[in-house]
C-alpha cells in the first residue's frame, strides 16, 4: 500500500520560493512584501499573491497553486485573501511518471496566517 504524502505551504515559504524563482525580475523592484494565499478573479484555485514595490508603482507576483505558474501582475485586479471556510481543491500531479491526484484544504498555521495542505488521495 502506498503511503500517503501530505505538504503544507506556508506564506514563509512560499515567498522563498517565489523571490528565488523571480530573483531576476525582483532587480526592477525596491521591495516585496510576504507571499499572503488569496484568490484572483479569472483564476482558478487560489495563489499565492506577493506586492512588489517601485516607488508608487505596486505590481504583483502571482504564483498559482494548482497549476504552478507564476508571473508578474501588472493590471488592476487585486488579490484578495483566503479566510479558511472548508475550501477543498483538487489538483493532479506527475510524480515519476504517475499521476497523482491530489487534494487540498486551508488551514492556519501558529501565527494565523492561511495555509494550503495538498494530500495524495487513495
Amino acid at each position: 500500500m502506498a503511503k500517503k504524502k501530505s505538504s503544507l505551504n506556508t506564506p514563509e515559504n512560499m515567498t522563498v520560493y517565489m523571490s528565488k524563482v523571480l530573483a531576476r525580475d525582483l532587480k526592477n523592484y525596491a521591495g516585496f512584501c510576504n507571499a499572503v494565499l488569496s484568490t484572483i478573479d479569472y483564476v482558478v484555485g487560489p495563489v499565492w499573491a506577493m506586492q512588489l514595490y517601485n516607488g508608487k508603482v505596486t505590481h504583483w507576483a502571482i504564483l498559482e497553486e494548482v497549476g504552478r505558474l507564476i508571473y508578474i501582475y501588472t493590471g488592476n485586479l487585486k488579490p484578495s485573501p483566503i479566510i479558511p471556510q472548508d475550501q477543498f481543491y483538487e489538483r493532479t500531479v506527475n510524480r515519476k511518471g504517475n499521476k497523482i491526484r491530489q487534494v487540498a484544504t486551508i488551514e492556519y498555521n501558529q501565527r494565523m496566517e492561511a495555509c494550503i495542505r495538498w494530500k495524495d488521495e487513495e
